[in-house]
């Protein structure tokens, strides 16, 4: 039995989401297991799936550090 890699996206742009989805999922070894527009649903999903990979906007998390700075 071959288990596909699973995959947690941390993206919060609609376009990009829906691309890296599409690119992913078009590999049959892997699988999106849930998609993370911010921080705190990256760590909430990240302690309740069971992923393999973590596909991170490193832009995600920079931006909302800035922004809590302010």
């Amino acid at each position: 039995m071959n288990k596909k890699i699973q995959v947690l996206l941390a993206e919060n742009d609609p376009f990009w989401q829906q691309r890296l989805v599409t690119l992913i999922d078009a590999e049959s070894d892997i699988k999106v297991l849930g998609i993370a527009s911010i921080r705190e649903e990256v760590i909430r999903a990240g302690a309740q799936l069971e992923i393999d990979v973590l596909v991170m906007d490193v832009m995600l998390l920079l931006n909302q550090m800035v922004w809590r700075q302010r």
